[in-house]
């Protein structure tokens, strides 16, 4: 009889164990876990980003690149790719610590700031480089160009000696290789191309006119350079530039077609002379393939001040009416921790904003090296200059035809 006094004693005391647990929960003063939002993240991002926060935090995935607006009021921490979605989304975030800010490079802070004070954190970069195969430069007697019109001749230079070429590797071999058919390497392309020319003046002119007009026909007149003579360069002139090399025969005919996938074939059978493509596709190509490739910043003839630098961000930001800021700054500081920042990059394809973390490899030390060199760091026009990605992608296919023409 004693014993089921005991154990009727003990159902009773779990029963009302529950019944308080579920009663602190309905009036919110249980102490869950933060929310995590993670928008718009590709499958190695996510891979990425799980392993640094781990188990003590609850995670949605929003795969379309954007959440419902009530969805992502609730998340305490959001963590995602494109630089509008805070603007986009009308969220508030918190100011975060500068012992958290500070583990990332001054051009980086930038990224995401309320005035002089840092709010979102950049985790990864992907810097949109320029590939070339070593022995076709040096068979032309070239080096690595510095601006667009070293690129440009030498682009002439290869396109002149394959066309006469009876040597039919060097005859499939293009001069320039980029996966036009994807909408963001595109408008990743045009972004570096202004970016050569105009430097950040002429990419922040290009993206305010897109912001205001998706209307292509309405941003052709856009100057995106003065030189030091005073001559005014448009939008229009330097897609008029892209339209000369493609009449030239500088790029494969079906280019505007390309996927990331079809690049990587022409890499591994060693018939791109020039890739344009994000570290992260870099990452993807079999490192055998890329033996005898060296990768470098786009060339540009900006400097000082107006140098920009295009590499899109995976960035991480905390809401200031979190419930949970406490948990969710020991979310971020996961996120953050230098000692996990190789890893995190290996496994994203990227390269870690960390100053203090390790580098995976060369091209992932030499990205945030270029970054920390660079006055600004710009995540591209297919994120900056549009709040919908489907006004990104429709941007891109009116480039796609208006150089068709």
């Amino acid at each position: 009889m004693h014993r089921k006094k005991m154990i009727l004693a003990g159902g009773i005391a779990v029963a009302a164990l529950v019944v308080a647990l579920l009663a602190l929960a309905i009036t919110g003063r249980l102490p869950l876990k933060p929310r995590v939002a993670l928008i718009g993240l590709d499958e190695n991002e996510l891979a990425a980003v799980r392993m640094l926060l781990g188990p003590d935090v609850s995670i949605e995935e929003y795969a379309g690149g954007l959440p419902l607006r009530g969805s992502q009021a609730k998340a305490d921490l959001s963590v995602y790719r494109s630089a509008a979605i805070p603007e986009i989304l009308d969220a508030s975030w918190l100011v975060l610590p500068d012992a958290i800010a500070n583990r990332t490079v001054p051009s980086l802070r930038q990224a995401q700031m309320a005035g002089e004070r840092t709010t979102g954190m950049p985790i990864l970069l992907d810097h949109f480089e320029l590939a070339w195969n070593r022995n076709r430069l040096g068979m032309i007697g070239q080096r690595a160009p510095t601006d667009l019109e070293e690129l440009e001749s030498t682009l002439k230079r290869w396109t002149a000696l394959k066309t006469g070429s009876k040597d039919p590797s060097e005859a499939a071999t293009y001069a320039l290789v980029l996966a036009g058919g994807d909408d963001e390497t595109l408008l990743l392309f045009i972004s570096a191309l202004v970016a050569s020319e105009g430097g950040l003046y002429g990419y922040r002119a290009l993206a305010k006119a897109w912001q205001s007009s998706a209307n292509l026909s309405d941003s052709l007149a856009v100057t995106v350079d003065i030189d030091s003579s005073g001559k005014a360069s448009s939008f229009g002139e330097v897609l008029s530039r892209l339209k000369t090399w493609i009449k030239a025969g500088y790029l494969h005919p079906e280019w505007y077609n390309f996927k990331p996938s079809e690049l990587n074939a022409f890499v591994r059978n060693k018939r791109a002379f020039f890739c344009a493509m994000l570290l992260s596709q870099h990452r993807s190509i079999d490192y055998d393939a890329l033996t005898g490739y060296d990768s470098g910043m786009f060339p540009t003839k900006a400097s000082g001040a107006n140098r920009v630098l295009v590499a899109p961000l995976t960035m991480a930001a905390i809401s200031s009416k979190s419930s949970r800021q406490a948990k969710a700054l020991a979310a971020l500081e996961r996120l953050t921790d230098a000692k996990r920042g190789k890893e995190a990059a290996a496994r994203s394809g990227r390269a870690t904003s960390l100053a203090a973390a390790v580098a995976p490899d060369i091209q992932a030390a030499d990205a945030l090296a270029w970054a920390a060199g660079s006055p600004y760091v710009a995540s591209g026009l297919f994120r900056d200059a549009f709040s919908l990605p489907q006004d990104a992608k429709a941007m891109a296919q009116a480039i796609r035809d208006w150089l068709r023409r």
